[in-house]
């Protein structure tokens, strides 16, 4: 059927629709509205900043003063939260309400400071009629609403199910007739939300069949033969105990060397707790059974701290370090082929096509999101049977990581060793960088070392940078101030950094580049300055470059912008995982560890903040129909085994 078949859509709106890619009914009414003008209740818990909100609450106390405006500030229970409202230059209304009144209030949220700035406030707590709101220029929503109402009517088009009897009843999900109605004429906001978490639940289910598909081809190998005896005694010869968390991840990494196939593990650690001891003794399982391992870092500063520590660590084994600078790359690579060289650490080098393996059983990844999709498919071609282990020190979400990482097993390192003293963390506005810069000089004159970051290495930001907090630092630090950025050369900035390790106190000015790799026990003091270029878990992550040993340490972020609020999050939030949530809500899936809204994360309706349950609730369901296959015959699984085939 042609569009022109369509009530109330002539010539001239069929041609501004179909520039807009539709040209039958049924892609129209597969062309869900934009948004909804509506007075949607919402559940304050899962507000989001700088949203616009509808709540329904009590006042609790009203106030109001002039400063360059009048304000009218009420305080508003809404379910068990207490938020405030603020009314802007509408006095006439102190006459209105009073303290008790229940109100429906309209406005956009700000999550820090729990506020809403008040468009519509009224006693009046009736939801109103939902409009549909579709965004296509030249045609109005009125229209197309008329248009669609008429296919609906007269049974101008035929809506297939997509999804098996089964699953709608277990996630008590309407039909998709009933989800495309409700999508275009919902008649109360419950329908509305209804047909959504349809939406939501296909989504969900799509994103997991494509990670989930890998187990369809699960790679087979023997169980790495390790010597636990040997592992044993390592464990015992530490200079400390194991924390409870890093015990557990252990085992977890050795039951997976026990399975006939190939694993994938993320294991999550929160700064200084302690992933690395983690990732050596999951190396040395390998070596016991006569395997190579290799452990790929983003940074040559990193490559080389991660090589002395092993090389120390692991004395019985041959341990060689590949990067870019390395003289004698041809001899490690002629022993790496032969079997001589057991552990292989390095930067993207240990990915080229020339480095090659006699035996690789293990893979580590540290801070794997650093790397392209290519590199790491390149280090994983080193090896068609070895287990995988990512690390990262920036917590991930639990539904960004299953978005993410939903073929991988999880295993979390929450907790720090207990000899790391708790770091305090303030925020100053930038008229106090005087009283910092003494703080500054007396650590370096006490012998300890601070870190001064910014955001820029020259003058693109006009707040700080390299250049301009040069000039501020180099008069009352001189020689004792060391400046590392992006644009010097990996030799000069590894000499910078051993220099600076090795100074009497010191003060090293740089770029975020220092948030993984440099672990300075006589670290105290960070300063970040115009911290409002920076995301939560970046500061937390480069928090973590502080208070590495027993000294009191101490973590300052300082900005004149206004994001008072979001970084005092910091002054009372020190686990990365709680962080990481609030970035996610705050920034949103895109932003989150500098990624792009590319490929997995297009997610149109999933909120990744807060739909957990359903992208859990997708992935045992994915792995229950991949590992079916009966299911996968059945006719009604027909467009999810064809999600499958999908190249």
């Amino acid at each position: 059927m042609k569009l022109e078949n369509i009530s109330y859509i002539g010539n001239k709106t069929a041609y501004i629709l179909r520039q807009n890619n539709i040209w039958t009914p049924y892609d129209l009414v597969m062309n869900f509205p934009k948004s909804y003008e509506n007075y949607n209740i919402i559940n304050l818990n899962e507000a989001k900043h700088n949203e616009v909100i509808t709540v329904i609450g009590r006042i609790l106390n009203i106030e109001h003063f002039k400063a360059k405006v009048h304000v009218i500030k009420l305080l508003i229970k809404v379910e068990k939260f207490q938020v405030s409202a603020l009314i802007f230059n509408q006095p006439f209304l102190l006459k209105s309400f009073k303290v008790d009144d229940e109100v429906l209030i309209k406005g956009k949220y700000n999550l820090y400071s729990k506020e809403i700035a008040v468009s519509t406030i009224s006693k009046n707590l009736s939801k109103k009629e939902i409009t549909p709101i579709y965004n296509i220029e030249g045609v109005t929503d009125y229209m197309i609403s008329r248009a669609i109402n008429d296919i609906f009517t007269n049974n101008k088009v035929e809506i297939y199910e997509t999804l098996p009897q089964s699953i709608l009843k277990k996630f008590s999900l309407p039909s998709r007739v009933e989800m495309v109605k409700n999508l275009h004429m919902p008649e109360t906001i419950e329908k509305l939300n209804y047909s959504i978490r349809r939406l939501k639940y296909e989504e969900a289910i799509e994103m997991q069949l494509k990670l989930q598909k890998g187990l369809l081809k699960k790679i087979t190998r023997l169980p790495i033969d390790y010597d636990i005896e040997k592992v044993r005694e390592f464990i015992n010869t530490l200079p400390f105990e194991l924390i409870k968390d890093q015990k557990e991840v252990v085992n977890e990494i050795y039951r997976d060397f026990k399975k006939d196939y190939q694993t994938k593990r993320l294991i999550q650690g929160d700064v200084g707790s302690g992933k690395t001891i983690v990732a050596i003794i999951a190396i040395l399982g390998v070596l016991t059974a006569g395997k190579q391992a290799v452990l790929m870092v983003p940074t040559e500063i990193l490559a080389s701290q991660q090589y002395e520590t092993i090389k120390k660590m692991l004395v019985s084994y041959n341990v060689s370090l590949l990067t870019s600078k390395v003289g004698n790359k041809q001899e490690i690579l002629s022993k790496l082929e032969s079997g001589e060289i057991d552990v292989l650490v390095g930067t993207h080098s240990v990915a080229s096509e020339y480095v090659l393996f006699k035996d690789l059983g293990l893979i580590i990844i540290d801070e794997q999101h650093k790397f392209g999709v290519e590199l790491r498919e390149s280090l994983f071609k080193k090896s068609e049977s070895a287990n995988l282990i990512y690390l990262t020190a920036t917590p991930i979400p639990r539904t960004l990581g299953i978005a993410m990482f939903g073929d991988l097993a999880t295993s979390e390192i929450k907790s720090r060793p207990s000899f790391q003293k708790p770091v305090k963390t303030k925020h100053f506005e930038e008229s106090k960088l005087n009283l910092i810069i003494n703080e500054i000089v007396e650590t370096v004159e006490k012998g300890e070392h601070v870190f001064v970051v910014v955001p820029a290495i020259s003058s693109e930001l006009k707040d700080f940078n390299i250049e301009n907090t040069a000039q501020i630092l180099r008069p009352v630090l001189n020689e004792k101030l060391y400046i590392l950025h992006g644009e010097i050369s990996s030799e000069d900035r590894n000499k910078i950094i051993e220099d600076f390790s090795n100074s009497n106190g010191g003060v090293l000015l740089a770029t975020s580049m220092i948030e993984v790799g440099i672990d300075l026990k006589s670290a105290t003091l960070m300063v970040v300055l115009a911290a409002e270029n920076f995301g939560l878990s970046q500061l937390h992550q480069l928090r973590g470059r502080v208070g590495r040993g027993d000294k009191e340490s101490k973590f300052y972020t300082i900005s004149n912008k206004e994001d008072v609020e979001r970084l005092k999050i910091l002054e009372r939030v020190s686990s990365g995982f709680k962080l990481s949530e609030y970035d996610l809500k705050l920034r949103g899936p895109g932003e989150f560890l500098g990624l792009r809204q590319s490929g997995i994360l297009k997610a149109k309706y999933l909120d990744f903040s807060i739909d957990y349950k359903i992208l859990m609730d997708a992935r045992k369901l994915s792995i229950k129909i991949i590992s079916n296959e009966s299911l996968l015959e059945n006719p009604s699984y027909y467009y999810l085994n064809k999600i499958l085939n999908e190249e």
